[in-house]
């Protein structure tokens, strides 16, 4: 009888150790960005996964892209992060997070 409740314990002990270790090395990577200046921003391609972000073209928004932030300029014309209209723009945000969680 005491080798059932070993063999139990044991177990117990397996399984609870493997799901603390599960637990421990799932990380969810949020972003604390410090305003438009940030590195992660400023440098989204060096980014691993890369950050993305893009504009309604001929917009307020990428006109003063254009104008004083030319690097972020350059990704989002480079990868043709370009939306319509903003309704387009919040679409594609949510598809793409629909990828991403598997909704």
């Amino acid at each position: 009888m005491s080798l059932v409740w070993a063999a139990f314990g044991l177990t117990f002990l397996a399984v609870y150790t493997a799901n603390l270790a599960a637990f421990m090395i799932t990380r969810v990577q949020f972003y604390d960005l410090s305003g438009i200046d940030d590195d992660r921003i400023q440098n989204s391609a060096d980014q691993k996964p890369a950050f993305r972000f893009g504009t309604v073209e001929g917009g307020n928004t990428h006109e003063t892209m254009k104008r004083n932030w030319h690097r972020m300029h350059e990704y989002v014309k480079a990868n043709n992060f370009f939306s319509d209209n903003i309704s387009a723009g919040i679409e594609a945000v949510r598809k793409e997070l629909s990828l991403i969680l598997n909704i």
